[in-house]
């Protein structure tokens, strides 16, 4: 049988891989080869001109090069800050600038920033009018097979493909992929953009198997060219995380999020810093990076929280200073991975705290206190009571050295009372009940009485389960009805607050030593 033949017998859907692989081939080895299969008779292939290279087509006046500039960079700032209507309006009147200058190449660079805003926006029709336009000033600046008609040729495609027009899409993109091919590795950016686009299309057609070597590769060629930092490389790895999660991927995806949150927050936190400071070195991004990580914590943004937290911990192993301020950071940072319930990553950082903190002989503090308690309900957690009341014994002597407040030592009591009595350790549950009680009576709160119910209905528990019925039964009609009385209470906004007290009194006694 005739491969023709054998084609045809192919079904739409093995056709589609099949003609992903063979231009997957054709952009790695087969360009060269075309190429000079269509040089000229003496040898000298026609080689297209480099939109780089050409000069600008009408006389351009220096404010008017200035108003342009001005628009585009305004229109890229709304544009990474998500501000889209403003984006929109900047960017159109760029546009509209570059086009009395009759610069195409200052219009196409408009027309793209205008489309990746109605892409946002979700304005596709527009956006295709905007990559059209960029299309066609390409063609009549670079040519037909220039290496500017190719990168075009894939954004466009890349848009029809996401809008279903898979057909045309598959055109415009073997023609750029044909292209680029012919072009050799002169021009790994357009590579990219073909390679990016040939992805979207492969998810688009329901082949995202075969989107995640193209997606690689255009990656591996943008971060070569641009580097790790560069913004066009971030978005890269976040689509391309994106596409993992798909393919359930999920520890490659994280990963790379990470890097990008990582890469948005460095950059961040060193935009406009001077350098010029008295502190310790280090210590102005230090703040700015905590800052930033309890902002992102109080809106819930967990990744960005983790990333900044990361930072801060970097600038900590730069300085010699040894002030707890790393062991500070890690139990923020291992907060950050227990509220995402990745227990293994922060029970590790939890330890490391503890132990940066023995090796450097500053265990007496309520940072300590904090760290070893929240390791011990990591113990509670997996239900070895033994070593989750060892620590929590051990957080609660700390805290009587350091002269902690009611409040913090009720916390403490409570999780000690409640390890002791699933434990089965009923002296010293009852020894940490009796406490808990006494402590939380002379607190005026919600939560203290809360707590102090609580002390007590554990109380009655332990003289039940070791045969002190009576003493028991007391204690238990003293208790007839409270739960019910409390329950009706708001106590979900108290214990919020409580938390946010323990929270606040620890960080200040920890940050008063290296402010």
């Amino acid at each position: 049988m005739e491969s023709g033949e054998d084609i045809q017998l192919l079904s739409r859907d093995q056709k589609r891989v099949l003609r992903s692989v063979l231009l997957s081939i054709f952009l790695l080895g087969a360009g060269p080869a075309i190429l000079k299969s269509v040089a000229a008779p003496d040898g000298s292939g026609s080689k297209p001109k480099s939109a780089a290279n050409l000069q600008p087509t009408g006389n351009i006046a220096p404010s008017q090069r200035t108003d342009w500039q001005k628009s585009t960079q305004a229109g890229r700032s709304a544009l990474k800050a998500g501000n889209l209507a403003e984006a929109e309006v900047k960017l159109q009147a760029a546009s509209a600038t570059a086009e009395k200058l009759k610069d195409k190449q200052l219009m196409i660079e408009s027309l793209n920033l205008l489309a990746d805003c109605h892409d946002k926006l979700q304005n596709y029709e527009q956006e295709q009018v905007d990559r059209r336009l960029a299309l066609k000033l390409a063609r009549e600046t670079s040519g037909e097979t220039g290496p500017q008609t190719a990168e075009q040729m894939a954004l466009l495609g890349s848009l029809l493909a996401k809008q279903g027009a898979v057909g045309e899409a598959r055109t415009l993109l073997d023609q750029a992929m044909e292209l680029v091919g012919k072009l050799g590795q002169a021009h790994p950016l357009e590579q990219a953009w073909c390679y990016l686009a040939l992805g979207r299309t492969q998810i688009a057609e329901g082949v995202p198997g075969l989107a995640d070597d193209s997606f690689k590769k255009a990656l591996e060629l943008r971060e070569a060219k641009l580097g790790a930092k560069n913004e066009l490389v971030l978005d890269t790895m976040s689509e391309y995380a994106t596409l993992l999660e798909q393919l359930d991927r999920k520890d490659e995806a994280k990963k790379l999020q990470e890097k990008v949150t990582l890469a948005h927050a460095t950059a961040a936190a060193t935009a406009g810093s001077t350098g010029a400071s008295t502190a310790a070195p280090g210590a102005s991004l230090f703040k700015k990076y905590i800052a930033t990580a309890r902002d992102a914590e109080a809106k819930g943004d967990r990744q960005t929280a983790i990333a900044n937290w990361k930072l801060a911990l970097s600038e900590t192993e730069k300085s010699t200073a040894k002030d707890g301020r790393a062991a500070f950071v890690l139990v923020h940072l291992a907060d950050q991975y227990l509220y995402n319930k990745e227990t293994a990553e922060a029970q590790a950082l939890y330890k490391r705290g503890i132990e940066m903190r023995e090796q450097a002989s500053a265990t007496d503090t309520l940072g300590m206190a904090r760290n070893l308690l929240r390791l011990a309900t990591l113990y509670t957690g997996k239900s070895d009571y033994a070593e989750s009341n060892r620590l929590l014994s051990r957080a609660l002597a700390i805290e009587d050295r350091c002269g902690a407040s009611d409040l913090l030592l009720s916390n403490t009591l409570q999780y000690l009372c409640s390890g002791c009595v699933a434990g089965k350790d009923f002296a010293q549950a009852e020894a940490a009940c009796k406490r808990l009680i006494s402590v939380a009576g002379s607190m005026q709160s919600p939560t203290a009485v809360m707590k102090k119910n609580m002390g007590t209905g554990m109380l009655v528990s332990i003289y039940m389960q070791t045969g002190r019925m009576a003493e028991g039964a007391s204690m238990a009609k003293d208790l007839s009805g409270a739960f019910a009385q409390a329950k009706s209470n708001d106590l979900t906004a108290a214990y919020q607050a409580d938390y946010n007290a323990v929270e606040k009194q620890v960080d200040e006694s920890e940050e008063k030593v290296f402010r």
